[in-house]
């Protein structure tokens, strides 16, 4: 859907080691645009969209709401993705938001798509670290659009996935 983002993907990634050989972990230092992509598809769609915490002793959320010990509380990534005080022009889709610059004071849990604090997934870094090698890994070979006119919609289960899949068109590059 992003035809522009796409086109420096597949540049960031042949320059950075695709064109040469096998990925290392020094290649990584070089796909930053491959990371901020999937961070921002996942910012757009978590794919855990709702969570539930249990409140173990009396707390004040920042919005001034009192949660009592035992209470539970959900926290929807898809929302708090979308707040407007943390993530201008909000459905827009834009790795660059994750540069280091654009996130400078932006609070960590503004982006909670695998959760945060003690409970956070153990496994973030190395699925971000994957992620980021699997899209650069097949920018290598092909450009990929939907099969469909019409764009995926998300259908929020026990993750968050596209209705009725995402039909894919392949294209060697």
């Amino acid at each position: 859907m992003h035809r522009d983002v796409a086109a420096r993907v597949w540049r960031e990634a042949d320059a950075a080691w695709l064109a040469h050989g096998d990925p290392t972990f020094e290649s990584l230092k070089r796909l930053q645009l491959c990371r901020w992509t999937v961070m921002e598809a996942m910012r757009l769609y978590p794919p855990v969209w709702l969570f539930a915490r249990t409140a173990r002793e009396d707390d004040v959320l920042p919005s001034g709401w009192r949660v009592p010990a035992g209470k539970t509380v959900f926290v929807c990534p898809y929302t708090i993705h979308r707040d407007p005080a943390y993530w201008p022009d909000p459905e827009h889709f834009d790795p660059k938001r994750f540069s280091e610059a654009n996130a400078a004071g932006r609070p960590r849990t503004a982006y909670v798509p695998f959760a945060a604090g003690p409970r956070q997934c153990i496994g973030n870094e190395f699925a971000l670290m994957e992620a980021t090698i699997i899209l650069a890994t097949v920018c290598r070979e092909w450009r990929l659009g939907f099969a469909r006119a019409r764009p995926p919609e998300p259908e929020p289960s026990m993750t968050l996935r596209p209705k009725d899949g995402m039909p894919m068109t392949l294209w060697k590059r």
